[in-house]
């Protein structure tokens, strides 16, 4: 049996659904007038990797159109002594928090390092505002973005906004080959929130109602609590709602190693945040969407690879893995022409991104297969290991 052709109904099925997706990000919802509302709290866990740039980080959050900030100091001394140096800060008796006369900026100095959903939880029960926004210390935030949000949530009565990922350090072919890649992450997501499934409000940034936040609150025994947390909001009939003219600075990993790590852990984290939220009401179909094209999609390429180097394989089946290669390379193009009026990318950005999206084929999706394989055996063994990528503070340069 031939099972070259149980492979390309696979992947047809695969790209028929990536189609759909794509086609339905463009459409758009039109934004009311854009307004500013200070009722919003930000929370930012910070750990020993963002000391050096914290205070930094903090002088900017606290420019936003904000009524609080919350830095939660997760088991780090390092950046909580630069914070108590930099601000003017008291604290409150009986508790591990300092707060700044005005109560613009909260200090929450958290003993025990733990993941960022155990620290956010942790601040919750502080905060004074009917929304939120929970961010990365590195996260560049612009007073736009929070608006735009604002904005959305308040307009469609939502109780949470995704926020899409622009990279501000996209440089060298790490750089390179993850703008292509996050800006057809970000389409598809457009995509499927279109269809009213968001399937993911990043951990680097996403805006909610705080009533429901407490409510649903991170888990904190996976590595994928922004997974988790999106998908309990709908399986508890929580409206989740997508502001894609809005965006948010984030630095990615920048190197093979940090990028090995960080990929090893989102797969990982995926397996652990489909075990934890079951398959309930309208969020069944993006649960069983992510079983079956991101999970079992390791498992079936790599099986296909070892088959296509020890079979031999009919000339329709090799023409069959051309035309797969070539849409991907088309939806790479397709979505950074997209999400360039929104990323505020270059023309010569563009134009270098389109021209090495063969590359990220030849070299970088091979090496992303081995790493989500990875990620799927440490999830089987039980590793619940986690390692901080180094911040190479570029994020925070950006204004």
């Amino acid at each position: 049996m031939d099972l070259s052709y149980i492979l390309g109904f696979y992947m047809l099925a695969a790209l028929f659904s990536y189609a759909v997706l794509l086609v339905l990000s463009y459409r758009s919802t039109p934004l009311g007038a854009i307004k500013e509302d200070r009722n919003v709290s930000l929370i930012a866990p910070a750990t020993d990797n963002d000391a050096a740039f914290i205070v930094a980080a903090t002088k900017k959050f606290l420019a936003l159109p904000l009524g609080q900030v919350i830095i939660v100091c997760d088991g780090s001394y390092q950046s909580f002594a630069a914070l108590m140096n930099a601000f003017d800060l008291y604290d409150i008796p009986g508790t591990n928090v300092f707060e700044s006369k005005d109560k613009r900026l909260m200090v929450i100095r958290k003993i025990s390092a733990g993941s960022k959903g155990h620290a956010v939880n942790s601040s919750l029960d502080y905060v004074y505002f009917p929304y939120v926004f929970v961010v990365d210390a590195d996260s560049v935030v612009s007073a736009d973005t929070v608006n735009r949000c604002m904005t959305r949530i308040k307009q469609e009565n939502a109780d949470a906004c995704g926020i899409p990922l622009r990279l501000v350090n996209g440089k060298g072919y790490w750089g390179f080959v993850q703008v292509g890649e996050f800006a057809r992450a970000m389409t598809l997501r457009q995509g499927w929130a279109n269809l009213g499934l968001l399937c993911n409000i990043s951990g680097a940034a996403g805006l909610f109602r705080t009533s429901a936040l407490q409510q649903v609150r991170y888990d904190d025994s996976t590595c994928a609590e922004d997974l988790h947390s999106t998908w309990s909001f709908h399986s508890r009939g929580y409206k989740v709602t997508y502001e894609e003219t809005a965006s948010i600075g984030h630095e990615a990993p920048s190197t093979y190693a940090t990028c090995r790590s960080q990929r090893i852990r989102w797969h990982r984290g995926l397996h652990e945040a489909l075990s934890l939220v079951p398959p309930r009401g309208e969020y069944a179909v993006l649960w069983t969407w992510l079983v079956i094209f991101e999970v079992l999609e390791v498992f079936i390429e790599v099986f296909g690879l070892c088959w296509l180097a020890t079979h031999r394989v009919s000339s329709s089946g090799w023409w069959g893995l051309a035309g797969t290669l070539s849409f991907t390379i088309l939806l790479t193009i397709l979505s950074v022409l997209h999400r360039r009026k929104f990323d505020g990318l270059t023309g010569r950005q563009v134009l270098t991104v389109c021209l090495i999206a063969p590359l990220e084929l030849a070299i970088f999706k091979p090496l992303n297969i081995w790493w989500r394989l990875l990620g799927s055996v440490a999830y089987f063994k039980g590793d619940r290991s986690w390692e901080a990528i180094p911040r190479a503070l570029e994020a925070q340069s950006q204004s």
